[in-house]
């Protein structure tokens, strides 16, 4: 019985295609991913590269987010009759058995068809990055070569193939992946930077302070200031400015408009920390009411930039 096709023997038939390296691919999903399951506010179940997310919605009826929106899976393709992820499933059944003379899968065999509910969070991680490929593979516009031959950045090709809403909001969800990107190079280079200090650590355990894993600030900690900077979305990128801080914070901690609302909330939440996150410097921490300085590591530059210049 001949095997089913893995994602990576589907990865090295779109290069075949459109060129650039596995790597590539691999780097473009991620950061697609990590966007997409980011977080939409404080207090809401942390989704981030949850093959299971779900999108949540803001209800104005009951003030609150609802976890009731289409999106699903790491890419947020949409459930429901033939919506997007029906779309992608029909997409990638018709690239493998049409354009390139392969048998589909029995789980793609299963959903393809017209007018289908297809709910991707019931798949594999694997599984939706192969929908991810083929469906842009497949897609009229979209086209993977664009990136490695330099014509659009990551960001903008999200924006044009990926990314489906009005076109008021485009430079609004422009800004906010960048964000994103920023934010996760940030979490990258902590991971690093840990890594590496933990080698010092065990080869060497008498050196200095400097090399002490314990002094990077915990990925926890990075992670929550990270995900309250970009996650209340509406608050920093639908530009509703409220200069009453008062009624901004409100709007902040709701999700709701308001950029000067969503700096007042950092202010709030991260105090002292806040100010070294404005500067450059480290981001501290409060620990018994007292503040710490935070130790060996910087916010990434091009995410400060992004977020304080004027």
């Amino acid at each position: 019985m001949e095997e089913e096709i893995t994602l990576e023997e589907l990865l090295q038939l779109i290069i075949q295609d459109k060129g650039g390296t596995p790597q590539e691919y691999r780097d473009l999903m991620e950061y697609i991913a990590y966007h997409e399951t980011g977080p939409v506010a404080p207090g809401l179940p942390d989704q981030r590269m949850d093959p299971k997310a779900r999108q949540y919605t803001y209800d104005e009826e009951l003030k609150k987010y609802v976890q009731d929106g289409y999106g699903r899976g790491l890419f947020m393709y949409e459930a429901g009759e033939g919506r997007s992820a029906n779309s992608a499933v029909n997409r990638l059944y018709r690239y493998l058995t049409q354009v390139k003379n392969v048998e589909a899968p029995k789980w793609v065999e299963s959903l393809q068809g017209l007018n289908k509910n297809v709910d991707v969070s019931k798949l594999s991680a694997d599984q939706q990055k192969m929908l991810f490929l083929a469906d842009h593979r497949m897609r009229d516009r979209s086209n993977f070569s664009e990136l490695w031959d330099g014509t659009k950045d990551r960001s903008t090709w999200w924006a044009d193939y990926h990314w489906a809403g009005e076109a008021e909001d485009y430079n609004k969800k422009l800004k906010a992946f960048t964000l994103s990107e920023a934010a996760l190079d940030s979490v990258k280079a902590l991971k690093k930077k840990r890594e590496e200090l933990e080698l010092k650590k065990n080869m060497a355990p008498f050196l200095s302070d400097s090399n002490n894993v314990d002094n990077v600030v915990e990925e926890s900690y990075f992670k929550k200031l990270m995900d309250s900077m970009l996650g209340i979305r509406s608050a920093i990128l639908n530009s509703t400015t409220y200069k009453n801080t008062e009624k901004g914070l409100r709007y902040a901690q709701t999700g709701g408009k308001g950029s000067e609302g969503h700096r007042k909330f950092l202010e709030t939440e991260f105090g002292k920390g806040w100010e070294y996150a404005k500067t450059g410097g480290n981001p501290g921490k409060f620990v018994d009411g007292k503040y710490q300085e935070g130790k060996n590591l910087y916010l990434h530059e091009k995410l400060l930039k992004k977020l304080f210049s004027k």
